[in-house]
């Protein structure tokens, strides 16, 4: 049986190592710990909302959702800063959720990708915790087909692989979806459904969802699933 990929390489990542890393994210990670769970809620509760602008009042459940991922936020002051992001960046928004990772035009987007992920960081000024893995959950969970979450670790494989701005990285991702739905002979839609079917998920997660999966597991979860086996 093939091993998972020793290094995290983009370029060589088959559909086998991808859903087994997704496999092993639920098995390790997605089963035994509270994220998950938060994440799959805050999905839900935005999900519900059928514009940005009714997404705005949903600000305090992206807060819970980021702080259970240790972002660390100000609980008290962090809703109503992304109220007024929301708000302010909301046509933006809108045109990017009709966008998925897989759409051709992805790699067109970088300038309106890295604006609206540059203004998510600006918000340091007055929330001192943001930072680039809060940045890339805020925007996943309000463009969810469009936008994989990151983080420290991923950043890093990213840049080493010549991907220096989000935009780089993000296209890095359209690219690998795409070869991986070439492989399996799937559609974005059958692979979704697929992999719910398979991994026994209640809620439908969206394709970017499952790549950030695979590449948290590969960067990160499997190294702590290994030492908790010794």
């Amino acid at each position: 049986m093939p091993l998972l990929t020793a290094d995290l390489d983009w370029n060589v990542l088959t559909w086998i190592e991808f859903v087994r890393g997704a496999t092993a994210y639920r098995d390790h990670f997605s089963r035994q710990a509270r994220e998950d769970a938060a994440y799959l809620a805050c999905y839900r509760a935005l999900r519900r909302e059928d514009s940005m602008l009714a997404r705005v009042g949903r600000s305090r459940e992206i807060v819970t959702f980021l702080n259970a991922w240790a972002c660390r936020l100000d609980s008290k002051k962090a809703p109503a800063v992304f109220r007024g992001w929301i708000y302010a960046h909301g046509s933006e928004l809108e045109e990017l959720g009709l966008v998925a990772l897989t759409d051709r035009d992805v790699p067109s987007l970088s300038r309106e990708v890295d604006g609206l992920y540059d203004s998510v960081i600006a918000l340091r000024s007055e929330l001192h915790n943001m930072s680039d893995a809060a940045a890339s959950k805020v925007l996943h969970q309000l463009v969810p087909d469009l936008f994989v979450m990151w983080d420290k670790t991923i950043k890093q494989v990213a840049m080493m692989q010549g991907y220096g701005r989000y935009s780089g990285f993000l296209v890095a991702m359209h690219e690998l979806s795409r070869r991986l739905l070439d492989q399996a002979d799937m559609t974005r839609d059958e692979a979704e459904v697929y992999l719910q079917r398979e991994l026994g998920y209640s809620t439908r997660k969206t394709f970017a969802k499952y790549v950030d999966e695979a590449n948290w597991y590969w960067t990160v979860g499997r190294y702590s699933a290994l030492r908790g086996a010794q």
